[in-house]
């Protein structure tokens, strides 16, 4: 069955108005109101949402639409207002029996007036003439550029709002709420550019997409293939505004769609400074500065996709001519020029290819290295190769391939590369990346890690990236070997190391997103395994926003399949599911790294916690499915979600020996950190007394703490100690170990209950509800059903609750400003807390609550991190 867009208009929700409503609300109580914008902004709509607004407080109303057809008869547009029988050659008739009409209704009457513009000169005179008798107060939409009649221009003299655009971040939402679901970020992003905040745009190119095929859904999101269809609606939209247009300003049009942002003054050479003025003017065009130089470029990105789709033959052929030769007339600056220049120079095919992959353009990148390879370049093969794998191609990367030897430490690198993901040949790619260039030591450090071997990974790694980061190693190789170095730091449990090496890649990489991300993935899986979920959650979230404003699909899938695991881990299963989906859905198609089986894995874990077996097995079977002989270091990683799908589904004990023998995958390659974990999975599913001699092993050979806190937690599972069992608490709920936190509190609760004690059993049973209610619908055989099933009954009011949580971090002004209290009643709620707990102060209070319900933020390494306007 066809998808089919939510019918716009009136069931379509008005979203990112609020200024305007609230503007025209204030108008009304002094006079009229006018509402000017471009075509399909929306006008209309909101026009009619202020008469909704004003009917709704028992206001009467009238509508009026004025069109072309019925400006050509006299009165035509509102002759619903007038009594029968009168004609329009009687005026002064007419306008005094309008007014006697209008004059007996009960109350005022709100007048719409939808493209007054358009307005006869009769119509115009009698809305005027109610008006002028504050008979009626009207609401006029007027089209910006468009000739406004003398007979209408005294319509439009009330208060005027411009009707601008919508922001991005309130057109996402529109877009989600037309097609009823998420959209996967990237394609929001360059759904709502392409609109440009038009929202008559948007329906229109959904509706094209959709019909087209090129929009789906696919993991419960929406996604879209990039291609933008010229289809019915939208071309025929867009076209009706550009047959509009004089000869000299459509030419300008064309021009630019065939190779836009394009230079100003290579422009001008060809059309002529007046032509591009006049376009300026129409709207549909706009010169702005890129660096030293204004280009020029379209106002309505999807004008481009038309004129192009619609460009003749030979007027195709006049353009790139013309193009041509300007281009010759002076020196290639700029990255575009360099585009623009390899689609016609046989020469520069690869230097645009190589341009286009640096900017995570592997579509155009694809085919310029084709045409390169076509052209009979030498090293076409090995480009070709290499975006094949970046695209997640591996076996048609494997099939151009060259027999020839590697020349050159880039095709040396591209060889071993597609030989382990590609062909998964794992011995044969470690050896071809047995030589000393520091690209090839740097490369061989990834293979190394993700193959399990995660000591020789550090070691290679930091031979290329070591404290004094050589420079003669060359910024690429410095990129690769410390993020690798990071990520086998982390997973060896060597945190702080992990952290020098992710911060010396961040330093090499600059501005470059690509490698900034490298660093930082490293990083933050280092902080999940070093028990830190809240700061890895908030490190994936800056890199996500930073990917998803440079439009890379395979970096934004990786961080937000980061962000699913450590909200998972912080038990928020329905956040963790989501994240998760979405970076499935980014990446296929762009997975070079083959993790799509790693994070269903993590999916069916997730779906796991939270209930769900169904759907927690189907994803466990299409990660088997999926699964390569590559990538042997998250094998472990995979078992241990198995593990829990198991337990989800009654089947306890099986579940302690799957996650006993992850353990031992964990060991084998050399993730310490995870087998931590794994170990105490089993503790948490009931074998704490086998768990608690191996995590204080590894206690004692970890640095960074969490091993101890965990091996602490399972000695007071084992033993029934609440006191220990409290102190794991507030130690893992200050790490943002929330869910483990929970289940620990839950587990004190009931040890203080099994041996009679009451002097700690209500501050046990105000934390374990607390920490419990953090993690809403997660199940595991320490919480029960998700909310402690009435083990943990709360002491505190939601409103304590809510104080009682913000008080550790927050002086009791900041919370009432934020709580929107009085000081003196946080005060007095406060003073409940500290009775009902039996506790002196803030200080005790730490000890029984997280210290903050919003963990703090840690520094990003991904880059810029712009906001979600951007």
């Amino acid at each position: 069955m066809r998808t089919t867009l939510v019918e716009y208009a009136e069931t379509w929700p008005l979203i990112g108005r609020d200024d305007e409503l609230k503007a025209a609300a204030t108008a009304l109580t002094s006079g009229g109101l006018v509402l000017t914008g471009q075509p399909g902004v929306g006008r209309t709509r909101l026009a009619g949402e202020v008469l909704r607004r004003w009917v709704a407080t028992g206001g009467e109303h009238e509508w009026v639409t004025a069109t072309r057809t019925a400006a050509a008869e006299p009165l035509a547009a509102v002759s619903h207002l007038l009594p029968a029988g009168l004609r329009a050659g009687q005026l002064p008739a007419v306008l005094a029996a309008a007014a006697a009409r209008f004059a007996r209704r009960p109350g005022p009457v709100l007048v719409g007036v939808d493209d007054a513009h358009l307005l006869d000169d009769a119509s115009a005179t009698l809305l005027h003439h109610l008006a002028a008798r504050r008979l009626a107060t009207l609401v006029v939409t007027v089209r910006d550029g468009e000739p406004v009649p003398d007979a209408v221009r005294p319509l439009c003299t009330g208060t005027r709002i411009e009707t601008g655009p919508l922001p991005p971040p309130a057109a996402r939402r529109l877009l989600s709420a037309a097609l009823g679901g998420p959209v996967d970020p990237i394609s929001a992003r360059r759904l709502v550019r392409l609109a440009a905040g038009n929202p008559l745009l948007l329906r229109e190119l959904l509706t094209d997409t959709l019909e087209g095929g090129e929009l789906d859904r696919t993991e419960g999101c929406w996604h879209w293939t990039g291609r933008v269809p010229a289809g019915r609606r939208l071309t025929g939209t867009i076209t009706s505004r550009l047959r509009t247009l004089p000869a000299d300003v459509r030419a300008v049009l064309e021009l630019v769609a065939a190779a836009e942002p394009l230079i100003l003054a290579r422009a001008e050479q060809v059309t002529g400074p007046a032509a591009i003025e006049a376009a300026e003017r129409s709207g549909l065009a706009v010169a702005d500065r890129d660096g030293t130089r204004s280009r020029l470029r379209l106002a309505q990105p999807l004008a481009g996709v038309v004129l192009r789709a619609g460009l003749p033959a030979g007027r195709a052929t006049a353009i790139r001519r013309d193009l041509t030769g300007t281009h010759g007339s002076g020196p290639v600056r700029l990255h575009d020029d360099v585009l623009l220049a390899g689609v016609r120079h046989r020469g520069l095919l690869m230097a645009a290819a190589r341009r286009a992959v640096a900017r995570f353009d592997l579509a155009p990148a694809e085919r310029l290295a084709a045409a390169a390879r076509d052209a009979g370049h030498p090293a076409a093969d090995w480009l070709l190769a290499e975006i094949l794998l970046l695209r997640g191609r591996s076996a048609e990367a494997a099939a151009v391939l060259p027999t020839v030897p590697p020349r050159t430490p880039g095709q040396d690198v591209t060889g071993g590369l597609v030989r382990y993901w590609g062909l998964n040949r794992v011995v044969e790619a470690e050896r071809a990346l047995h030589g000393g260039h520091p690209l090839t030591r740097a490369t061989r450090s990834w293979l190394l890690l993700f193959d399990g071997h995660c000591h020789d990974a550090l070691t290679t790694a930091e031979s290329v990236a070591g404290p004094a980061l050589p420079p003669a190693a060359g910024r690429p190789a410095l990129l690769r070997a410390a993020a690798a170095g990071a990520l086998a730091a982390g997973l060896l449990g060597r945190r702080a190391r992990a952290g020098e090496l992710a911060a010396a890649g961040a330093a090499a990489a600059g501005d470059d997103p690509w490698g900034r991300a490298l660093a930082g993935f490293g990083l933050c899986a280092a902080r999940l395994v070093a028990g830190e979920p809240a700061a890895a959650g908030s490190l994936a979230e800056d890199g996500h926003r930073a990917a998803v404003f440079a439009e890379a699909p395979a970096l934004a899938g990786v961080w937000a399949g980061l962000r699913g695991m450590a909200a998972t881990a912080m038990g928020r299963p329905a956040t963790g599911r989501a994240a998760l989906r979405e970076a499935l859905v980014l990446l296929d198609g762009a997975d070079p790294a083959h993790l799509s089986w790693v994070l269903l894995a993590e999916l069916a874990g997730a779906c796991a916690l939270a209930g769900d077996t169904a759907e927690a097995a189907a994803c466990l079977a299409r990660s088997d499915e999926h699964r390569t002989a590559a990538n042997r270091i998250f094998v472990a990683w995979a078992e241990r979600n198995r593990a829990w799908v198991l337990a989800a589904g009654g089947s306890v004990p099986a579940a302690v020996r799957r996650v006993e023998h992850a353990a031992r995958l964990a060991r084998e390659t050399q993730q310490p950190g995870l087998e931590v974990l794994c170990h105490y999975d089993a503790a948490r599913l009931g074998a704490a007394h086998r768990a608690r001699h191996r995590l204080r092993e590894l206690a004692a050979r970890l640095p960074d703490g969490f091993a101890g806190v965990l091996a602490d937690a399972a000695g007071g599972l084992a033993d029934r100690d609440p006191a220990v069992l409290e102190r794991a608490t507030a130690a893992l709920a200050a790490r943002g170990h929330t869910l483990l936190a929970a289940e620990v509190a839950v587990a004190a609760l009931d040890a203080y209950r099994r041996a009679g004690r009451t002097d700690g059993t209500r501050r046990a049973a105000e934390r374990a509800a607390t920490l419990a209610g953090l993690c809403p619908g997660v199940r595991t055989p320490l919480l029960g059903g998700g909310a402690t099933r009435g083990r943990a009954p709360a002491a505190l009011t939601l409103r304590e609750r809510e104080v009682a949580l913000l008080a550790p971090a927050l002086p009791s002004r900041e919370i009432a400003a934020r709580l929107g209290l009085s000081v003196r009643t946080v005060d007095n709620v406060l003073g409940r807390v500290y009775q009902k707990l039996g506790i002196g102060g803030r200080a005790e209070l730490s000890t029984i609550l997280p210290a903050t319900p919003v963990p703090a933020r840690v520094p990003a390494l991904s880059g810029r991190t712009p906001g979600h306007d951007d």
